[in-house]
């Protein structure tokens, strides 16, 4: 027994070489995701850098034919509907209307004159006399006729002049009227085509920066791949020791004094050695069971007759070597200091109170640490 170790670990290397492995393969794919997003903004980048400038072509196209079509409408059919709306309002104005039918009273006050002139011509040529009253009669009759004539010609001539009017103005109004709705269309196409223009340069670089970002996450991943690695390993040692110690603990428990046994419960992994040094210096209740030691020697004889015995416990895995009495040898003379373990690792087996006997065990041979 006194060439064992103490505290060995299991071996959680593979546990650690998995996290790294997936670490590897995590940043592996991650490089693999850089390159192919850095090979697709290569490719991409020259179709819609084309893309873009067709846009902007179009975008320069659409500006130039809407400030043609401004220009044509304000240089060209703004003039011509100032000119046909004046002529309107002229043509719709009551002094226009009244030329124009004065105009037309004289046109029918000279068709009767030369209408009564003949008229007369012809009675003359009848030997019908001027001043009889046939010949006025027929006379009043023209007159009438003409008067009639006259006001119908006027007021057919207003009315003409008038219908001539609102037909120029909405003639007016209508040139040129859809050219202003033309020339803002084709400013808003060529503002959508630069704005299109501008998302498609922007499509290139978010695909790059989603690629990257997708391979940041893959190593980021595999970092925490070996990092639960690490940490499994770390956490299964610490099991594995804490195990450990709380085996050795519970063996000094039962072999060391009550110093011992305290120490072996608070101090965890130096609960050990604690209990062989305080074992040692202090006088208590120790595993002397014949039935718990090996390797057993008589050296020698205490001052009150009883035999020196040298031994180890079977339960130690540091094979320390002891110096004490076995209760089989006590209990004969000093019954007062033997007893029995009622609980814990070594419940049934006999104990001595070394202090009841004067003595002290003693460490011979310290074993492995």
């Amino acid at each position: 027994m006194g060439g064992k170790s103490k505290g060995s670990m299991p071996n959680f290397q593979a546990l650690e070489a998995l996290g790294r492995q997936g670490q590897g393969l995590a940043n592996n794919l991650g490089q693999q995701q850089m390159q192919f997003a850095q090979q697709m903004y290569d490719r991409q980048m020259p179709l819609y850098d084309n893309m873009a400038s067709i846009n902007m072509g179009l975008q320069s196209y659409n500006a130039d034919m809407g400030k043609n079509m401004g220009d044509m409408f304000q240089q060209t059919y703004m003039p011509m509907m100032q000119e046909q709306a004046n002529a309107a309002r002229n043509f719709n104005t009551e002094a226009y209307r009244e030329g124009l039918a004065q105009q037309a009273a004289a046109d029918v006050a000279r068709a009767f004159s030369n209408q009564r002139g003949a008229s007369e011509r012809n009675m003359a040529s009848m030997g019908v006399n001027p001043n009889s009253g046939r010949f006025a009669g027929q006379q009043r009759a023209n007159d009438i006729g003409l008067a009639a004539a006259r006001a119908g010609a006027m007021t057919g001539t207003r009315r003409q002049a008038e219908a001539e009017g609102q037909q120029r103005m909405g003639a007016a109004l209508s040139q040129g009227q859809g050219l202003g709705g033309m020339a803002s269309q084709a400013f808003g196409t060529s503002m959508n085509a630069g704005s299109m223009a501008g998302n498609m340069l922007q499509v290139p670089g978010q695909n790059y920066m989603a690629g990257l970002q997708g391979a940041g996450n893959m190593m980021l991943q595999g970092q925490n791949f070996a990092m639960q690695g690490l940490q499994g390993s770390l956490g299964g040692q610490m099991d594995a020791y804490n195990a450990k110690a709380a085996e050795d603990g519970a063996m000094w428990q039962g072999i060391g004094s009550l110093a011992g046994m305290a120490a072996g419960s608070f101090l965890g992994p130096m609960g050990a050695g604690a209990g062989s040094y305080l074992g040692k210096y202090m006088a208590g209740k120790m595993a002397s069971d014949r039935r718990l030691k090996t390797n057993i020697s008589r050296v020698g004889e205490y001052p009150n007759g009883l035999p020196m015995y040298e031994f180890q416990y079977k339960v130690d895995p540091d094979g320390t070597r002891w110096r004490g009495v076995m209760v089989d040898d006590v209990e004969p003379v000093f019954p007062d200091a033997v007893g029995t373990f009622e609980q814990g690792q070594f419940a049934g087996f006999k104990f001595v109170d070394y202090g009841k006997l004067g003595i002290a065990p003693e460490v011979v041979v310290r074993g492995e640490q």
